[in-house]
């Protein structure tokens, strides 16, 4: 089973507000650049050895999901 702890969002096709969405009520890395994507960093996820979430590099440790399926679990 998938939870909010162990997924990613390919965020390259996703607008700065889809972004934002995904980051709304969780603890974000407290930088700059957490929530800007580029071409290495895609993938809105939380970081393993921290307790926060921001946009970093693919993960193979981390599920990929979509946007809505990752905000239908942030309400679970």
């Amino acid at each position: 089973m998938n939870t909010i702890n162990n997924t990613q969002v390919d965020c390259t096709i996703l607008t700065i507000q889809e972004i934002q969405e995904l980051a709304t009520g969780l603890p974000i890395w407290k930088n700059e650049r957490s929530l800007i994507r580029s071409n290495m960093e895609c993938y809105f996820t939380k970081f393993e050895s921290d307790n926060e979430f921001y946009v970093r590099v693919f993960s193979k440790t981390e599920v990929t999901v979509s946007f809505d399926e990752f905000l239908k679990l942030k309400v679970l």
